[in-house]
């Protein structure tokens, strides 16, 4: 339908954040909640706020977030998470976005990243972590891929100025716990794609990215919060390595060290 949008959230046990989420887009014409087995009180809670709520087994990420937006009925989408907030600023920015029906049919929104639900990490390279969330229906789609997806589009990308409010996982244990799902699913789709890990990429590339993101980017200007961000950055990058690694071949019983160093200066004699 002409200038109404429609809202695509994809839940699992979200009843931490749900509420303020879909408080924040209370105002949007159609809101979509796909669920893929909560057990806590996500559904409940997306019911009362007369969320549209479908069940569906987890597909993967990109599966599941598109399989929201075909749900929706109405001439726009925008795409959230379920710890994600949508801010007064861009609510308006969106409406107006959209009532003006102006050259863009997807807009890129940035992202403010609170780090355990307090500081928002404003340097070492992570804000705006901007990316296509607003699109007219069936002009994006999310890239098929099992982590990190982003919405690809055909068309260029106009630049909303407000932001959505990501607010982290709530503790250390639960930042560890998704590190560890997230760099499996990263080393099997680098391994799909041909990569392999090197001496270089698994004992240097870590130490290299924190050295980066967190002196020369000013991360350290965000506090604890920032120094905790950015080691558990260099951390994940550390075993989503060893996990690509293990993929080629499995860690026990042999001496990785020598191969991998052989294949880094191979890799540099190609270069």
């Amino acid at each position: 339908m002409k200038n109404k949008l429609s809202v695509a959230i994809i839940t699992y046990n979200e009843e931490r954040m749900i509420k303020r989420c879909l408080e924040s887009v209370k105002w949007a014409d159609e809101i979509i909640v796909v669920d893929s087995g909560s057990t806590d009180s996500t559904v409940k809670t997306a019911k009362q706020y007369g969320a549209k709520v479908v069940r569906k087994k987890w597909m993967g990420f990109s599966k599941q977030k598109n399989f929201a937006l075909s749900l929706a009925k109405n001439k726009w989408i925008l795409s959230l998470d379920g710890d994600e907030l949508v801010s007064p600023e861009l609510a308006r920015e969106i409406r107006e976005t959209i009532v003006k029906q102006g050259a863009f049919y997807v807009y890129r929104i940035p992202r403010k990243n609170f780090y355990y639900g307090g500081r928002w990490l404003k340097h070492g390279s992570i804000y705006p972590d901007a990316a296509i969330r607003l699109i007219q229906k069936n002009r994006g789609a999310f890239r098929d891929v099992l982590v990190h997806e982003e919405i690809d589009s055909d068309s260029p990308a106009g630049i909303l100025k407000h932001d959505i409010e990501h607010y982290s996982k709530p503790g250390i244990g639960d930042h560890i716990n998704a590190l560890s799902r997230y760099t499996t699913l990263d080393a099997q789709e680098a391994y799909s794609t041909g990569r392999r890990a090197t001496g270089y990429s698994v004992l240097v590339k870590p130490l290299f990215f924190f050295i980066k993101r967190y002196i020369f980017k000013a991360g350290f200007l965000d506090g604890f919060e920032g120094f905790l961000y950015h080691i558990m950055s260099a951390w994940y990058l550390f075993i989503y390595e060893l996990k690509l690694l293990e993929l080629e071949r499995p860690l026990s019983g042999y001496k990785p060290w020598g191969s991998i160093f052989k294949r880094s200066l191979r890799v540099k004699k190609q270069h």
